[in-house]
């Protein structure tokens, strides 16, 4: 039934006391619909990321939009991503994937930490769509290139 509950969303308490949600079916599709809309989901997407599941963005974004569209998803283990971050985009190049997602920090933490000379070889031509979010964040001219900080 479409009010019955599919899961129960447990909030960081970032600004306060951790809390519960729950999310009805209902919820769960008309927020899976919705975003395969906004996104425009193609035969060829492919989902790369390591946010875990226990996290909306991991769950939503890496598990259930995939599971519902019936697309790929290459999921990096996030203790992995945070020993070398570079592997995401690595993974991306490799895969050809298409759409990732990460919060802000993730952004600052790779253009801190990954080595341009870590990247040879690695064509991110296919990578469409890529979310930020969480927190607000200021663009940068770097020369080339404009970095999240």
């Amino acid at each position: 039934h479409k009010d019955e509950i599919a899961y129960f969303q447990f909030s960081s308490g970032t600004t306060g006391r951790p809390k519960v949600t729950q999310i009805s079916w209902e919820a769960l599709f008309n927020q899976l619909v919705s975003f395969g809309n906004h996104i425009q989901i193609k035969q060829q997407h492919v989902f790369v990321g390591w946010i875990p599941f226990n996290r909306d963005m991991g769950l939503i974004l890496q598990l259930f939009i995939p599971l519902f569209y019936a697309k790929h998803s290459v999921n990096i283990p996030p203790a992995k991503w945070v020993k070398n971050p570079a592997i995401l985009l690595k993974a991306v190049s490799h895969f050809s994937g298409t759409f990732s997602a990460m919060p802000s920090f993730a952004f600052r933490f790779c253009a801190r930490v990954v080595k341009t000379r870590s990247l040879a070889g690695v064509d991110l031509s296919s990578w469409h769509t890529v979310i930020c979010s969480s927190e607000r964040i200021n663009i940068q001219d770097s020369g080339h290139i404009y970095i999240a900080f």
